[in-house]
């Protein structure tokens, strides 16, 4: 199915929407967020879908959402070409790194749950990417990258 893609800074604000709603998230939000971050990684401009190619199919990530495997379903969305790294501490607190190929360096995130930690880290990794791309091709908006 071919979806409408998202211009280029409106994709970003929506990306750092889910960035922001990671903070403050608890394990009762992973399949919003991952529902969300999904459908947005759909409409991606296609300059930036390599970051995270091949997407998983809607209905097999749906399954995934069904059946609660959060942690399955945020590695799904890294694509083949990611690294990945997840960790949790004795007191319940999980800690993600994602690299991506493209990006200058991988990107941490911590928090409740394995899966938010992995999608904060995700998220945040494609937009600091997709952000340095932009601002090396001149948008004035987003100059602060």
């Amino acid at each position: 199915m071919q979806y409408d893609r998202l211009d280029s800074e409106l994709w970003l604000i929506e990306l750092s929407e889910i960035i922001d709603e990671c903070e403050g998230a608890s394990p009762e939000d992973e399949g919003r967020i991952l529902s969300k971050l999904h459908a947005l990684l759909t409409i991606a401009p296609k300059e930036w879908s390599q970051l995270f190619d091949p997407l998983p199919d809607k209905q097999a990530f749906a399954s995934l959402l069904d059946i609660a495997a959060f942690e399955s379903a945020a590695i799904q969305l890294l694509g083949e070409q990611s690294g990945y790294m997840l960790s949790r501490s004795a007191n319940g607190a999980a800690l993600a790194s994602v690299w991506l190929p493209s990006a200058q360096e991988e990107i941490h995130a911590k928090a409740t749950s394995e899966a938010i930690a992995l999608i904060n880290a995700f998220a945040s990794a494609v937009f600091c990417t997709a952000g340095e791309q932009l601002r090396l091709k001149g948008s004035p908006s987003f100059g602060m990258f």
